[in-house]
């Protein structure tokens, strides 16, 4: 079980109305505001930074940190999982980073895609890891699917690709 942490700028705090009706853990200092939710099991999320909000992903919890660091805390409760509207805002929210961060260079053998190619795809955080590299490297579509059903170990898992594909290539957005 993976911990997301969502960390708002105070200039974006007023467009998270009703956090006080927030259901898990959530931390002020100097009106910054931390919302605190696991990762649903069919998510897979990667630290980002955008536009006065920040989401770390970590695979222990960081509140004694916070609190060492004068953090306040408003809701002392047990995480959620993350789901909603909040869980929509970070999927958009990564589908947007991963997109502005296309270079269109090529897919290149390192990393997740060696990984992929050498023993395969067997988990779900492995394909969307995947798929993101690709989409981030300017591999078209149709490519993406070649190389998944190459890599690719369990037939489980059919749906979810093509879902998690059409995050990113649906918008008519290939290279």
């Amino acid at each position: 079980m993976r911990y997301i942490d969502i960390m708002i700028a105070p200039d974006w705090v007023k467009d998270f109305r009703g956090l006080d009706g927030v259901k898990t853990r959530l931390l002020y200092k100097q009106g910054y505001c931390i919302m605190t939710y696991f990762e649903p099991t069919d998510c897979y999320f990667e630290n980002l930074g955008k536009d006065g909000v920040q989401i770390s992903v970590s695979e222990t919890d960081n509140i004694d940190t916070y609190l060492t660091n004068n953090w306040q805390s408003v809701h002392d409760m047990t995480p959620t999982y993350l789901s909603g509207k909040v869980l929509d805002f970070v999927n958009a929210l990564q589908i947007a980073t991963v997109k502005a961060d296309r270079n269109g260079y090529g897919l290149s053998l390192t990393g997740i895609v060696d990984r992929a190619f050498a023993y395969g795809i067997s988990t779900k955080d492995e394909m969307i890891s995947f798929i993101r590299r690709c989409y981030r490297d300017g591999v078209d579509q149709e490519k993406v699917y070649l190389y998944l059903t190459t890599a690719l170990r369990t037939t489980s898992l059919n749906a979810f690709l093509l879902d998690e594909v059409n995050k990113y290539y649906r918008e008519g957005a290939t290279a």
